[in-house]
């Protein structure tokens, strides 16, 4: 399979300012390689990023999801992934770890899996997008709070296909949407919203591939988990740091604002540093 006959828009991490040390990485959509051998990386990057001391620039890969990055791709264009063959759960990550580096800058495009056999027939359920986590395995959402479900959905065969993609949440939640895909192309396929209610829920999302002419098809499903709160934002006392205060916290001048129905924003004085935090 190869994404590059249908390039998207490229993904960068990149900085405003030079203040602290970040951990940021770009992780990838799910990859389903069962039945796959020989199994290539490729991509297009570039980047301006200062290495060498206590920095880390690197891409990693996953066979269990990304709760483990056990393997070390490198940073060239193109590298062989033995320890991908035949795995359901493959993602790549593309991490830096070190300072702030105010207008510098790591772009990767053209990101391509390559494996054998193609298949004719292969849909892959990768990623639910929402509801989805910030920080941990469990999502807070307060009730009456509006969502718009949401998954990534790949043809990673070699035919077009037209299927249904069925999303739920608990038994409380079914919505189906039909959609067409072409080869090797995907698609953030939204569904119609769910008016939150107190409770825990797993969202499920899957596709199905119909006809008696598709005997290579290939389904997948995906789950994620989160939880309704029955009290108010203001009562929740589990919080998300979305990004750290550097040089000491807050300092004279400092304020905070809500800038959403879910989040605060810290300014945090004299040293131009934030922090976000989110209660979903």
């Amino acid at each position: 399979m190869d994404n590059g006959t249908n390039p998207t828009a490229y993904a960068c991490l990149s900085w405003d300012e030079t203040n602290g040390t970040t951990w940021d990485t770009l992780i990838s959509p799910r990859i389903n390689l069962a039945g796959c051998s020989s199994v290539v990386f490729r991509q297009s990057s570039y980047s301006n990023l200062q290495r060498g001391g206590n920095k880390i620039i690197e891409i990693r890969g996953s066979i269990d999801n990304g709760t483990n990055w056990s393997y070390y791709i490198g940073t060239d264009t193109q590298a062989s992934l033995p320890w991908a063959t035949n795995q359901r759960n493959v993602r790549i990550a593309w991490i830096y770890k070190g300072p702030v580096q105010s207008g510098r800058f790591w772009c990767i495009d053209d990101v391509g899996i390559w494996a054998k056999p193609t298949r004719e027939h292969d849909i892959c359920v990768s990623e639910v997008r929402c509801p989805k986590g910030r920080g941990g395995v469990t999502t807070i959402i307060t009730q009456g709070k509006t969502i718009k479900p949401a998954a990534f959905v790949w043809n990673l065969g070699r035919e077009d296909e037209s299927l249904a993609v069925t999303f739920k949440i608990g038994s409380s939640y079914t919505d189906t949407k039909w959609i067409k895909l072409c080869p090797y192309n995907d698609t953030l396929l939204e569904f119609s919203p769910w008016t939150a209610t107190p409770g825990n829920y797993t969202a499920t999302c899957y596709s199905n591939l119909f006809g008696k002419d598709k005997p290579q098809r290939t389904e997948s499903t995906e789950m994620n988990f989160f939880s309704v709160s029955s009290v108010t934002l203001w009562q929740i006392l589990e919080w998300v740091k979305m990004f750290p205060v550097y040089n000491g916290g807050v300092q004279a001048g400092a304020c905070i604002t809500s800038t959403g129905n879910e989040t605060l924003f810290c300014v945090t004085g004299k040293s131009k540093s934030n922090l976000i935090l989110s209660s979903n």
